[in-house]
C-alpha cells in the first residue's frame, strides 16, 4: 500500500503512519456557491471583508484568506460596559443602538467589542459579527476562566458619510455548555473612525446608547427590524446605564472572524398530506410536518422565512441523523413575512419542521442553514492506493473542521467547555496536516493554561492536564513559537510540581485526587471514565513519564538547566518504579496498578479500591509508545494485545 501526505506546495510526507480512528461521513455534495454579499437584517451569513467563502462537493473553505493579528486594542478603553436599568423587566435578549453622523467617507474603522453572555452586532442593518470568542472554563468548576475576551473587527466597508447606526442583540442565557458568564450581563463596544483630513472619531458604549428588552424567540418582521436602521424613533427606549466591570482582565481574542455561508439542503425526506412542496417552498394547509436533509452533518444556524400562519406554532427539530434531535425550538407565528435564525450554532444533517394549531395556510418561503466554522483552506492532501483510506482522510478532515470554532469542540453537538485537552491534542495535530492553521491551538493553549493555574492544577479531567502539555509541544514543533512556550512555562512547572506531590511510596502516581480520564471502557466492573487507583495508577504514571520529558524540553528551551536536570532525574526514578511495580513476567504484560496503594479517600470520582489485578490495552500500549517498556519486550507486548480477546478496547 502506498500513500503520501501533501501539505502546501512544497511539503510532501510519504508513507507516514496514518492512524485515525474516526467515523466516516458521506461527502457527496453537488452544489457550489459563494458567500452572499447582499445585506441581510435578521439572518446570516455575517460577511467578513476579504474573506471569500466557497461551498463545493469537497467542503467549505475560505480559500486564500490570511489572518493578520491586529486584535490587540492599541489604546486604553474609553467605552463603558452598559446594560439596561434595573427597573427594566428582565429578558433573554436586550437590544442596543447608537446613531451617529460621519461628515466624510471613513478610511479605516477599527472596532473592539464583547458581551456577557453572547452578542450579534449589526452596522446599518448588516450582521457583521457574533461573539465574543469562547472565554473558557472547566467542566464543573467555576463557570468562568481567569480572563475575559474581546473581539476585533474591521468595519470600514460598512460605514459611510452621513447617518449611520450600530445595533446589537445581547443574549443573557448560556445556550450551550461552552458558553461562559460571570453572572452579570453587559455589552461593550468601541470603534475608532479615521477619515482623510479629519480628527479620529471614537464611537463607544456609554449612557447615550439606547436599549430595549426583547424576545429572541419571536420571528422578526420588516417592521420589527426597523430599529436596526438609521432614522428609527427610539424615544420609547430607555437610556443605558453604565455597569461596574466584572470582566477583568480583559484581553484580545487573537482569532479571525468565523466564516459563514448559506448551506443548501439536498433532499426532502418526509412530508404528509397537509404539506405541499413547490421547489424550495412548502405550504402547510393544516397541522403536519416535513423534513429536509443536508448532504452531511454541518455546524450551522438553522434559519426560516415564513409567510402567514398567525397563531400557529412552528417547531424546529435539528438532528445529526433521522429520528435523532439536538436542540429544538418552538416559535409562535404572527402575520405577514417573518424571519428567524437560531441565536446559537447547532449540529445537524436533517431539519424537521412541525406545524400545530394551523388555521390558515403557512408558506415556508425558505428553510436553510448558515454554516459556520473556523476559516480554513484545504492546504493538505492525502493520496493512497486504497480508496477507503483516501475517503477516511476526507471524512476526518471534515470532522475536524466542524469541531473548529472559537475553541476546539469535543463535538459540535455537545459543545462542552474547553476542558477536554485530550480531544484538542488530536484535533490540533490533524489541523496541522490538513489546514496548517496555528492560531486556534495557540488561543486554546493559553486558555487552558490560565484555567489550570486558576484551579491550582486540579482540573476536572485530571489526565487531560498532561495532554495539554503534549499539545503545547506539538504546537511548538509545528510553529517554532518559542514565545508561547516561554509564556506558559510557569504553568508547565506548576503542573509538574503538582504531579510530583501525587507520587506515592511506590514511586507511581498513586496519590492523585482521581484518575479521570482513562477511557470509556469498563474493566473488572469499573467504568474507566473515573477508575479506582488500582486501575488508574499505571496509565496516569505513563502520562506523567511523558509529561516529564515534555517539561524537560520546556526547561531546556527556556534555559532552565536546573529544572531540566531535575525532570530527567525523576524520569529515571519513574521508569524504574513502573517496571518494578507493574510488570508481570508470567503474563508478559504490565498490570494497571496495585491495590490499596493510595491514602486518598474514595469520593464521587474515585471509587474505592478492590483486591484485583487487571491488564489493559491502554496501559500496555502507553508503555510501548513512551518507551517505558524495554525494547526487547515491546513487540511481544503488542502481539499479546492484538491476540487477547478479553482485553476491552471498545466502549
Amino acid at each position: 500500500m502506498n500513500f503520501s501526505f501533501r501539505f502546501g506546495p512544497n511539503k510532501i510526507i510519504r508513507n507516514t503512519s496514518f492512524v485515525q480512528i474516526l467515523f466516516a461521513l458521506a461527502l457527496t455534495a453537488e452544489s457550489f456557491c459563494e458567500a452572499e454579499t447582499s445585506p441581510t437584517t435578521s439572518r446570516g451569513p455575517a460577511i467578513t471583508p476579504g474573506m471569500r467563502v466557497t461551498l463545493s462537493p469537497e467542503g467549505v473553505q475560505a480559500g486564500g484568506h490570511t489572518f493578520t493579528n491586529r486584535c490587540q486594542k492599541p489604546t486604553p478603553w474609553q467605552a463603558q460596559w452598559i446594560w439596561q436599568s434595573s427597573f427594566q423587566p428582565k429578558s433573554e435578549m436586550v437590544q442596543f443602538r447608537k446613531e451617529f453622523t460621519l461628515t466624510s467617507e471613513p478610511t479605516q474603522v477599527s472596532a473592539w467589542m464583547s458581551a456577557d453572555v453572547n452578542y450579534k452586532l449589526y452596522v446599518n442593518g448588516q450582521l457583521v459579527s457574533r461573539g465574543p470568542a469562547d472565554i473558557g472554563h472547566d467542566f464543573v468548576r467555576p463557570r468562568t476562566g481567569p480572563r475575559w475576551l474581546y473581539d476585533y473587527r474591521d468595519l470600514t466597508s460598512y460605514l459611510h458619510a452621513g447617518t449611520n447606526v450600530i445595533t446589537a442583540e445581547v443574549f443573557t442565557n448560556r445556550f450551550v455548555d461552552s458558553n461562559t458568564t460571570r453572572s452579570n450581563n453587559a455589552f461593550l463596544f468601541e470603534a475608532e473612525v479615521q477619515s482623510h483630513g479629519k480628527p479620529s472619531l471614537t464611537i463607544k458604549t456609554d449612557k447615550t446608547w439606547r436599549c430595549n428588552p426583547a424576545d429572541w424567540k419571536s420571528p422578526s418582521t420588516q417592521e420589527s427590524r426597523a430599529w436596526q436602521s438609521a432614522g428609527f424613533n427610539d424615544s420609547s427606549w430607555s437610556p443605558c446605564v453604565a455597569v461596574e466591570s466584572a470582566w477583568t482582565p480583559l484581553v484580545a481574542s487573537e482569532l479571525p472572524p468565523m466564516m459563514e455561508v448559506r448551506y443548501p439542503w439536498r433532499n426532502v425526506l418526509k412530508t404528509n398530506d397537509t404539506v405541499k412542496q413547490d421547489g424550495q417552498r412548502f405550504v402547510f394547509s393544516g397541522d403536519g410536518s416535513f423534513t429536509v436533509q443536508f448532504d452531511r452533518v454541518i455546524p450551522a444556524y438553522p434559519t426560516l422565512k415564513v409567510n402567514g400562519g398567525s397563531g400557529a406554532t412552528l417547531k424546529i427539530v435539528p438532528g445529526e441523523r433521522l429520528g435523532q434531535k439536538t436542540r429544538t425550538l418552538s416559535l409562535k407565528l404572527g402575520e405577514g413575512i417573518q424571519e428567524f435564525e437560531y441565536p446559537y450554532m447547532d449540529s445537524f444533517s436533517v431539519l424537521r419542521i412541525e406545524a400545530t394549531n394551523v388555521t390558515s395556510p403557512i408558506e415556508i418561503q425558505d428553510i436553510g442553514a448558515v454554516f459556520t466554522s473556523y476559516p480554513v483552506t484545504y492546504k493538505g492532501s492525502f493520496e493512497c492506493s486504497d480508496p477507503e483510506l483516501t475517503r477516511l482522510w476526507n471524512a476526518t478532515r471534515w470532522l475536524n473542521q466542524i469541531c473548529m470554532h472559537t475553541l476546539h469542540l469535543d463535538s459540535p453537538n455537545h459543545q462542552e467547555p474547553v476542558a477536554c485537552a485530550g480531544d484538542y491534542l488530536i484535533e490540533s495535530i490533524e489541523n496541522y496536516y490538513t489546514f496548517g492553521e496555528p492560531w486556534l491551538a495557540r488561543q486554546d493553549l493559553r486558555k487552558i493554561g490560565g484555567i489550570l493555574r486558576q484551579l491550582e492544577y486540579k482540573n476536572f479531567h485530571t489526565s487531560y492536564s498532561l495532554l495539554w502539555l503534549q499539545m503545547l509541544m506539538a504546537y511548538y514543533d509545528y510553529t517554532g513559537d518559542i514565545a508561547l512556550v516561554k509564556e506558559l512555562a510557569p504553568e508547565v512547572h506548576g503542573l509538574l510540581d503538582t504531579y510530583a506531590s501525587w507520587r506515592g511510596k511506590n514511586g507511581l502516581i498513586s496519590e492523585a485526587p482521581n484518575y479521570m480520564f482513562m477511557d470509556w471502557v469498563t474493566i473488572s466492573g469499573f467504568g474507566c471514565h473515573h477508575p479506582p487507583a488500582v486501575i488508574g495508577q499505571g496509565y496516569l504514571t505513563a502520562f506523567y513519564y511523558r509529561g516529564l520529558r515534555d517539561a524537560q524540553r520546556v526547561a531546556e528551551l527556556t534555559g532552565d538547566k536546573s529544572r531540566a536536570k531535575n525532570y530527567n532525574k525523576i524520569r529515571g526514578e519513574v521508569i524504574k518504579a513502573f517496571n518494578r511495580e507493574l510488570w508481570n513476567a508470567n503474563e508478559g504484560l504490565y498490570r494497571d496498578g496495585k491495590p490499596f496503594q493510595t491514602s486518598v479517600k474514595p469520593s464521587e470520582w474515585l471509587p474505592a479500591d478492590k483486591n484485583i489485578e487487571t491488564f489493559s490495552t491502554q496501559v500496555n500500549a502507553l508503555a510501548v509508545l513512551y518507551d517505558l517498556a524495554p525494547k526487547k519486550n515491546q513487540s511481544p507486548i503488542m502481539d499479546k494485545l492484538m491476540a487477547r480477546a478479553d482485553l476491552n478496547t471498545q466502549p
